[in-house]
């Protein structure tokens, strides 16, 4: 579905380039075609792109399109190998998306903080916060797609491999 995605999105940032760069409809382009890059494995395209809404966000004082950013740009710096920098730039948009009460993008940190924890090795606690992020998304009851569904089962495999029966409990 995301490389059918890639046109759309591509003439999306296209005719949204017109407006403003705070204008909603010109960070929600930049924002999924950063989400089809980091899918699509293009981490320095998604990064920069998400980079670019985060410091739009922050000078258009836009705090949805601010944390949804942060929280993400956690995600796409954990893909890149840069731990402490996912850590440093999720929790600042883990704040901003408790202070919103903006429960898909609670959710889209709390992954990015289940993928840190299992990146330093920390097992039980990704585990922990793995389930509470889905007991989160069912109490929402609405679909909330998560960054990379292939992502998460490997993580889910890497958890169970880890911790065996435990995981599960």
């Amino acid at each position: 579905e995301t490389e059918r995605a890639i046109p759309i999105l591509a003439e999306a940032e296209r005719l949204a380039s017109q407006w403003a760069a705070t204008d909603v409809v010109r960070v929600f382009a930049a924002f999924w075609r950063a989400w089809a890059a980091y899918r699509q494995g293009h981490f320095a395209m998604a990064k920069e792109l998400i980079a670019s809404n985060a410091d739009v966000a922050r000078a258009g004082q836009l705090p949805t399109s601010l944390g949804h950013s942060l929280v993400t740009l956690a995600r796409v710096e954990l893909a890149l190998g840069n731990v402490e920098e996912a850590c440093t730039v999720v929790l600042e948009g883990l704040e901003i998306e408790v202070a919103i009460q903006d429960g898909w993008g609670i959710a889209l940190g709390l992954d990015a903080v289940t993928f840190a924890a299992a990146r330093r090795g920390r097992y039980e606690q990704a585990a922990r916060i793995l389930g509470a992020t889905e007991a989160h998304r069912e109490r929402l009851a609405v679909a909330l797609p998560v960054l990379s569904r292939q992502e998460n089962d490997s993580l889910v495999a890497k958890l169970r491999a880890e911790l065996g029966v435990r995981c599960d409990a």
